[in-house]
């Protein structure tokens, strides 16, 4: 790609910068329900050493593992707790879709070709070196991009450039693994009152079986329905008797 096209004039003071942010708006909208504001900087390459770097030769993406999570979380509408391990595990899961997805997005801008990026590297690549952050704090990305790649992407934010398909949060998330329960109600026994239980021994819980039953996503209260007894050849088994309607949704 040359370094001029006859129709996009050479960047003023702070074009690069708007261009980036416009894309990466842009990108950020087909994830997040209302995107913060961003804040984009030129960096220096003493700024932006320890970042795990990914993308493709000219156009490398930049971040650290709590970036990652503190960006699913945005992505998640703001739910999750960061220092809850199995919260941290699902938040992390789903700010690395969302890297990936910027990553092959910046890929087939400069290459022409979507798909996974093809390259992971920790050392700090050649290139222009700028930061994308969240207004609201949380997560700042890197961005090391080779002059090629400046003018693909003030391309593609004038209209002409060649644009990604976004996955949707719904099919990001779809692979992640949460804990559900289901809780039938409650018993005090102590400590030797379990001990000494035996098969066939019955535990009293403090609820009626056609009473609304919780249940957990999590170890989180998200829903509720009516149960019942059903019959069967192998015995009697509890079943949902009503649609559980889900007080939080993702996606």
């Amino acid at each position: 790609m040359p370094d001029s096209v006859s129709w996009l004039p050479p960047a003023g003071k702070g074009d690069v910068e708007a261009a980036l942010r416009r894309l990466v708006e842009n990108w950020l909208a087909g994830w997040i329900v209302a995107p913060p504001a961003l804040r984009v900087q030129p960096r220096n390459r003493a700024e932006m050493k320890a970042q795990q770097w990914q993308g493709v030769p000219g156009a490398m993406l930049g971040s650290h593992a709590h970036d990652l999570v503190q960006l699913g979380r945005d992505v998640c509408g703001g739910h999750g707790l960061p220092d809850h391990p199995a919260d941290r595990e699902i938040l992390h899961a789903m700010g690395s879709k969302v890297f990936d997805d910027l990553a092959s997005t910046l890929g087939s801008l400069c290459d022409g070709t979507s798909g996974d990026p093809i390259s992971l590297q920790r050392s700090l690549p050649d290139g222009e070196l700028f930061t994308v952050a969240s207004g609201a704090g949380g997560w700042s990305l890197g961005l090391a991009l080779a002059p090629a790649a400046l003018i693909a992407v003030r391309k593609a934010v004038a209209g002409t450039g060649r644009r990604a398909d976004l996955a949707t949060r719904r099919a990001a998330i779809a692979p992640q693994v949460a804990r559900l329960g289901c809780h039938l109600g409650h018993a005090r026994l102590s400590a030797g009152e379990v001990a000494m239980l035996a098969a066939g021994d019955v535990i009293v819980f403090d609820c009626q079986i056609g009473a609304t039953l919780t249940l957990t996503v999590e170890g989180h209260a998200c829903a509720s329905g009516k149960v019942k007894i059903v019959q069967s050849g192998e015995g009697a088994k509890v079943a949902i008797a009503e649609r559980a309607n889900l007080v939080r949704k993702v996606g």
